[in-house]
């Protein structure tokens, strides 16, 4: 909810398994509309649920995961109809899974009424990704399909990576990079302290360098400081005269 009303582009959520059975995931959907994004993806993995991309997993059986599909449809359908549903198939990796029934699941996950199918793959190999992706067309030629550009994998180390325009000529519609974000900071941050531990006082200097005019130069900027100042001018008396007799930062005195 936090992200959802601090942003104007449309987030989407994990919400896993659904937490429990059809009826969790009643509840589940229930609870996510009330936030403010724009959808969620749902997996059929059986409970404990694990990262997609680590050995051991399972999953449900067909039956009682269309079950929670058609619930969480249901739902949605009820509640906001705008909502985005995508439905999850782990059943590629997962004990004695295979492809054929990734796409088996795939097609009735589809049928189910979500607005999105994504099989999770195992690595970074064409050939899964593309044969899904031309199955799911015979059956399902206007559904949108959704993939995970997983950090698990070592792109760069594919011969042939697949770019997102042929991703998307594919009829995967939305592509995503699970822990971009996260991966990204631990680099910068895991850099930043060891040069803070050889260099000291020098590498504050070099982080300020480096970060002059750039958008995350001020965190009083970034946390719009500015704009509950406007507020407690606004509403709170003496703020403004407050203010200018004290130090610190305001419009005027930008750090």
């Amino acid at each position: 909810s936090m992200v959802a009303t601090a942003v104007d582009l449309p987030i989407i959520a994990d919400a896993d398994d659904g937490y429990g059975n059809a009826l969790s995931t009643i509840r589940t959907v229930q609870e996510f509309v009330k936030t403010g994004v724009a959808g969620i993806h749902l997996e059929d993995q059986r409970f404990p649920k694990r990262c997609g991309h680590i050995a051991g997993k399972t999953v449900v059986d067909l039956d009682e995961a269309i079950g929670k599909y058609r619930a969480a449809v249901d739902t949605r359908n009820r509640l906001d109809p705008e909502f985005v549903l995508i439905a999850r198939t782990d059943a590629y990796g997962a004990v004695g899974g295979s492809l054929e029934e990734a796409i088996r699941r795939g097609r009735a996950y589809a049928d189910a009424g979500v607005d999105l199918v994504w099989c999770e793959l195992s690595n970074a190999a064409r050939a899964p990704a593309v044969a899904f992706a031309k199955a799911m067309r015979q059956t399902h030629p206007r559904l949108p399909l959704a993939f995970n550009y997983s950090s698990s994998f070592r792109w760069h180390q594919d011969p042939t990576p697949f770019t997102f325009a042929e991703l998307g000529a594919l009829g995967y519609r939305f592509i995503f990079i699970t822990l971009y974000a996260a991966h990204a900071g631990m680099y910068a941050v895991w850099n930043a302290m060891e040069d803070l531990a050889k260099n000291q006082e020098q590498a504050q200097w070099q982080l300020e360098r480096m970060k002059a005019g750039h958008p995350t130069e001020s965190h009083h900027v970034m946390a719009r400081v500015s704009h509950f100042q406007e507020l407690e001018k606004r509403y709170i008396p003496g703020t403004e005269a407050r203010i200018k007799s004290s130090a610190g930062f305001d419009d005027s005195r930008l750090h």
